[in-house]
């Protein structure tokens, strides 16, 4: 009886762990704080996540900026002996990989560099590529679908992504995305980890991006042998919607260039004198209108470089317009924030901030958005994000929670009926067909006749 009672706890036990890691996977995202990795080093990073038994490893960009031009000159034999060597480490490691690799195309009479994004199993078959041409406007007659998606065998699909889509609203649907690109780091809204951690949580999907792996779920740091970090979490399949996001123990960034052009804002200058007594103040701009609430501490000379900022409109990009609402108080002046991580506002710290407008309902989403000196997202528990629809109306509040020293904080609306393309994110050439089987389309058939190929002779070879 004792026997069969010990059996059945251990039944029990063994089913709920089972049970219990069911509804999880492991993933895993290398970052590399230098310049860009080399092609070599990939086996090892597939190799380690092999030994952490991680289900899908997303691996860093093969080439840096300087190094793009040098593709060009790259014969198609290069492109072939990477995915070789991708899908060997694969294999061995029992690990699925996605990798971005820079592929040069000859097309009329020219080359055009295309980013791939390659897909393999565990077995080290390639089972999903999805492409995009450097260049805004190519040679090559490329169309790019919509959605493009890969299933695993551990019951998680991922939609592939790149730049743009994150900040467009045709991702619906998905759950867990994965992609690779060159974020641009931007104040005082878009650097990397600040859009990309609060759209994945608001969202309530999974991101593992070349920046890092965005996520309701923890996320623990591995550090490699070349200086990269191995940013790893157990991911719910079905993250939940509306989870604020864990503290992301990314580095600090270094010195980020690019600002946007804030001439188009509402823009007023913080009050000093009124801010440590408690500040309320309403800006407007087209009619959308921000209430603002602010204490800081006790008044200094460095306040003076604050602004509540309001602007309802497009922004301007290569690609496309993007339509935005935002309330925020800023570490800006009215032309722009240059401002450097533990730098000129480290003497301010703000009490309370409360920031609330009435947003847009239809077609339009509502983020939080938030940067401390250090140029990373305040920790969740700082703040508190709320939004309620009362008829037509998103009424949208986002407070502090605990005194803090900020470079933004506020709320971040896209209005995606102001949107404008400029460049389909489809179609990259609007250049005329010069035939099904002209001399570049069947160069470069070719070429992928012999990936295919070789990828379908290693499975020959495993079958015997």
């Amino acid at each position: 009886m004792r026997g069969v009672f010990l059996n059945f706890v251990v039944t029990l036990l063994c089913f709920g762990v089972t049970f219990s890691e069911v509804g999880f996977y492991k993933a895993g995202v290398v970052v590399n704080l230098k310049n860009g990795p080399e092609v070599e080093s990939f086996d090892r990073y597939i190799e380690e996540a092999g030994k952490m038994n991680l289900d899908i490893l997303m691996l860093p960009s093969s080439q840096s900026e300087g190094q793009r031009s040098s593709i060009q000159k790259r014969d198609a034999h290069h492109y072939d002996r990477m995915i070789k060597s991708i899908s060997s480490s694969a294999r061995s490691a029992r690990v699925y990989v996605m990798a971005q690799l820079e592929e040069s195309v000859r097309c009329n009479e020219q080359y055009e560099v295309f980013e791939n994004n390659v897909v393999f199993d565990r077995d080290g078959r390639m089972v999903s590529v999805f492409r995009k041409p450097v260049n805004l406007i190519n040679s090559c007659n490329t169309t790019l679908p919509e959605v493009a998606e890969f299933s695993t065998d551990f019951g998680v699909s991922f939609q592939h992504v790149v730049e743009e889509d994150i900040l467009r609203s045709s991702l619906v649907g998905g759950r867990n995305y994965i992609g690779a690109g060159r974020w641009e780091d931007e104040l005082p809204f878009l650097t990397a980890t600040q859009f990309l951690s609060s759209w994945a949580s608001s969202a309530g999907v999974n991101l593992l991006f070349n920046s890092g792996l965005f996520s309701s779920s923890e996320v623990k740091v591995v550090s490699l042998y070349d200086g990269s970090s191995l940013y790893v979490a157990e991911l719910l399949k079905e993250p939940k919607t509306g989870s604020p996001p864990h503290s992301l123990p990314y580095p600090t960034p270094s010195k980020i260039s690019k600002h946007e052009d804030l001439s188009q804002y509402s823009m007023r200058p913080l009050d000093v004198e009124a801010a440590a007594k408690g500040y309320r103040d309403t800006v407007c701009d087209e009619g959308f209108c921000c209430e603002f609430y602010v204490k800081i501490s006790e008044p200094s000379q460095a306040v003076s470089n604050y602004s509540l900022a309001v602007f309802s409109g497009a922004r301007h990009g290569a690609r496309r317009s993007l339509g935005v609402q935002t309330c925020a108080l800023l570490a800006c002046s009215s032309r722009s924030c240059v401002v450097e991580p533990n730098t000129s506002a480290s003497s301010v710290t703000f009490e309370e901030i409360h920031v609330s407008g009435n947003f847009s309902k239809q077609n339009t989403i509502q983020l939080p958005t938030s940067l401390a000196l250090t140029i990373l997202p305040l920790p969740q528990d700082s703040y508190t994000f709320e939004s309620k629809t009362v008829d037509n109306t998103n009424t949208v509040t986002m407070n502090l929670e605990k005194p803090s020293q900020i470079v933004t904080f506020g709320i971040f609306g896209r209005d995606f009926s102001n949107d404008i393309s400029i460049v389909s994110s489809t179609q990259y050439s609007d250049n005329e067909s010069d035939g099904i089987f002209n001399e570049d389309l069947i160069d470069y058939v070719w070429i992928r006749l012999r990936v295919l190929i070789f990828i379908v002779s290693i499975y020959i070879l495993e079958m015997l």
